[in-house]
């Protein structure tokens, strides 16, 4: 654990990670003694799961963050999460928050990098269904275009009719191949972005990757040194006692 860093404001998680520490804290409070209840919370003991996370979110926000054992309670929820659940990078993050892990700032970056993606993700949706609606638009425009080029054709119109229709059609026209352009670039500038993203978020998962090999690394290191000084004292004893006994004998 780090504890000697200021923690991050929880406001300042990504909303995945908050809403997964949420859940855990809902879940926390449905299993706690009575006398483990925060005052703020002991309504909503007797809510379903879902009910309490949804309902109680704001009451187990501030629990998380201001009730010193509550928090306790939930870190140790995070820290037996399985570790299929822990593919997630938001419970990732969400545990390694709550545990004040060494690695939280890495796990916390491929979160951000997650949600990023998904709103870029949405943001592509939204794009794809303007493209539908406009690309209809399009084929509208272009039927009422040609109707108005075969009426002129069968039914000549007045020199100033004519020069009317052919503005009209000259306008049309070009709105058309504006709206097409915009199609063209919004979805080029999706497509920029989720790679961006997903570079962003791979970078990110790679270097917390490196750095818990590092940590695991440096444990192993550590356990190796103190398993070497046992066999040293041991050792430094036993030819301590070994040249008591001689002292005994010669005296």
């Amino acid at each position: 654990m780090d504890n000697d860093r200021p923690e991050r404001p929880f406001v300042d998680l990504p909303a995945p990670v908050r809403q997964r520490i949420v859940e855990w804290a809902a879940a926390v409070l449905g299993a706690a003694r009575p006398a483990d209840v925060p005052p703020s919370l002991s309504r909503f003991v007797h809510f379903a799961p879902t009910k309490r996370a949804r309902l109680a979110a704001p009451a187990l926000t501030n629990a998380v963050q201001s009730d010193v054992a509550f928090r306790a309670m939930v870190a140790e929820h995070a820290a037996g999460v399985p570790a299929a659940e822990l593919a997630d990078p938001n419970a990732a993050a969400a545990r390694a928050y709550l545990l004040r892990l060494p690695e939280q700032d890495d796990l916390l970056a491929a979160a951000a990098g997650t949600e990023s993606q998904e709103q870029l993700r949405s943001r592509a949706l939204d794009l794809e269904r303007d493209l539908r609606r406009l690309t209809a638009k399009l084929q509208r425009v272009t039927a009422e275009l040609d109707a108005h080029r075969e009426s002129a054709r069968k039914n000549p119109q007045p020199d100033e009719e004519s020069e009317r229709l052919r503005l009209r059609l000259r306008e049309q026209g070009s709105r058309l191949r504006e709206l097409q352009q915009l199609l063209e670039a919004g979805a080029a500038r999706t497509e920029d972005q989720i790679a961006a993203a997903i570079a962003e978020r791979d970078a990110a998962r790679a270097e917390a990757a490196a750095w818990r090999q590092r940590a695991e690394s440096a444990i192993a290191r550590a356990d190796s040194a103190a398993a070497n000084l046992l066999r040293l004292r041991s050792s430094t004893e036993d030819r301590r006692a070994g040249a008591d006994r001689r002292l005994e004998l010669l005296l």
